[in-house]
């Protein structure tokens, strides 16, 4: 038989209506992280202050271990890698450990107040700030934390750091300061921020941002942080990978930015339960943590499932659906829809049921090709789209495609097959019009064994299935009756 096949193909993405792009992993077994950090893309660390205690992760945040309990409340998490890792206290010191949190060295810059944040270049070079009894204290040390040398003393406590390089960066407060040898000498910068300065990124020698506490204000500053412009309010906590790429939380919600600010879009929601501490190793690895202690994950930047192609090809009466996925995060799988009834023209407004569904690959940064097949399909308009589903049950739709299913030219009766059967076999055969159509089996004697149609037929392609359990082996012959057209065919029985 000569095989019709017809190729459509439309290429879209799905649409972005829910919060599939971030999913849950796990979460903290003592309550809710005030920090989380990782080194890589599956060591992690958390911190909870009521009780204090420091969590581990191994495998990106899907389960959570005890692995030290500290005396004082973490203030600030820093990892040059997953073995060499630092936690400020505000007990005046600072916990180190070289191994990956198998043991940790207590490091004591001061000796009363408290230390709020480090950083560290490499292993030997590194810059603590904290609060003192006459106000900012900020720290250096040249041999991995054995010794520190006290090199700044600011009028105002000061908060976090922020290094672009191994020589300049920038220290926070109630004032703003900034270093260009590494932290040895300080300067003072003016600025017209509103509130203590809790937290400071900056992305290159000029752009950089902060958030303040009281207000939760968002600020950004391109000349390196003379003048600061108020971008948004009542933010929790912000993170940018690069110049143009970052994210901010407030209650339930994660927003994202493509263009450094200049808009925002909405990737999560759920107002149920608030948003607090946000970390991004890169543009496509982040994590958050909610208020009932659960981690929320995302492996591609907090994007949806994201269809590259959908295609529908036409074999005889079948349809193959075909689809590719640039990537994948919580996917579950698509169901399958299109229009119960397609005998009218005005397909899309008729209800959509459930065809059949094909398993997804959960999370993958990978491509992934997917098909279906709706078979034995009638002439006429159809139309698919698919529901993709996450674990957690939120969905989204892709857009509708529509293929047509055109009927024959002509009468035809295919050889069945397989032939030589036993017992089972089908025949196929197309008629180009509405007619009246007979299809009957019979023996070498002429006599009828069995009738497979009897009935009037719209135009289109047909395939009968059918058994002869009942029947010796031999030569049978198979005839097709459609108007003025009839054709005999012959098959073998072998058993």
């Amino acid at each position: 038989m000569k095989k019709i096949v017809l190729f459509i193909t439309i290429l879209f993405v799905l649409s972005t209506t829910t919060n599939a792009q971030w999913y849950q992993i796990g979460e903290n077994p003592a309550g809710v992280f005030s920090i989380v950090k990782f080194a890589d893309e599956n060591i992690g660390w958390g911190c909870r202050n009521d009780p204090m205690k420091i969590f581990k992760t191994i495998d990106g945040g899907s389960t959570w271990s005890v692995n030290f309990e500290p005396w004082a409340p973490i203030t600030s998490i820093f990892f040059l890698d997953a073995n060499h890792g630092w936690f400020s206290h505000v007990s005046g010191n600072l916990l180190y450990t070289s191994n990956g949190g198998e043991s940790w060295t207590v490091r004591y810059p001061a000796t009363y107040w408290h230390m709020e944040d480090i950083v560290f270049s490499d292993t030997l070079n590194g810059i603590t700030c904290g609060v003192g009894f006459a106000g900012g204290e900020i720290y250096k040390t040249t041999n991995g934390g054995t010794f520190w040398e006290l090199v700044y003393t600011p009028s105002v406590s000061v908060y976090a750091l922020s290094f672009i390089n191994d020589s300049i960066g920038w220290c926070v407060g109630d004032s703003l300061y900034k270093t260009t040898d590494a932290g040895q000498n300080w300067t003072l910068l003016s600025s017209n921020v509103d509130g203590t300065i809790l937290k400071m990124q900056f992305l290159n020698e000029s752009v950089g941002w902060l958030s303040t506490f009281g207000g939760n204000n968002l600020y950004s500053t391109s000349d390196g942080g003379n003048s600061w412009n108020l971008k948004l309010t009542s933010i929790n906590d912000f993170w940018f990978t690069d110049m143009n790429n970052g994210w901010y939380n407030t209650n339930g919600k994660i927003f994202y930015t493509t263009n450094n600010g200049i808009s925002w879009e909405e990737q999560y929601s759920d107002m149920s339960n608030n948003l607090y501490s946000l970390y991004f190793m890169n543009p496509e690895f982040g994590w958050a943590v909610k208020s009932n202690g659960k981690v929320l994950h995302t492996i591609n930047g907090g994007t949806p499932v994201e269809l590259t192609y959908f295609t529908s090809s036409i074999t005889d009466k079948n349809l193959t659906l075909k689809w590719q996925t640039a990537t994948e995060t919580n996917n579950q799988g698509f169901e399958i829809q299109r229009p119960k009834d397609s005998k009218t023209e005005k397909v899309e407004v008729l209800p959509r049921y459930n065809i059949g569904f094909v398993i997804g690959k959960g999370t993958t940064t990978e491509p992934q090709s997917y098909s279906f097949v709706d078979e034995n399909l009638s002439a006429g308009k159809y139309q698919y789209r698919l529901k993709q589903i996450d674990f957690d049950g939120t969905f989204e739709y892709s857009n509708t495609i529509e293929v047509e299913i055109n009927s024959p030219t002509k009468f035809s009766l295919e050889q069945n097959y397989p032939n030589p059967f036993n017992p089972s076999t089908s025949i196929q055969y197309a008629i180009s019009s509405r007619q009246f159509v007979t299809l009957k089996v019979y023996d070498v004697l002429g006599k009828e064994v069995i009738t497979l149609a009897n009935e009037e037929k719209p135009g289109g392609m047909y395939n009968v299935q059918f058994t002869m359990n009942n029947l010796s082996s031999g030569i049978y012959f198979y005839q097709l009756k459609a108007g003025d057209y009839f054709e005999t065919k012959k098959m073998i029985l072998m058993k």
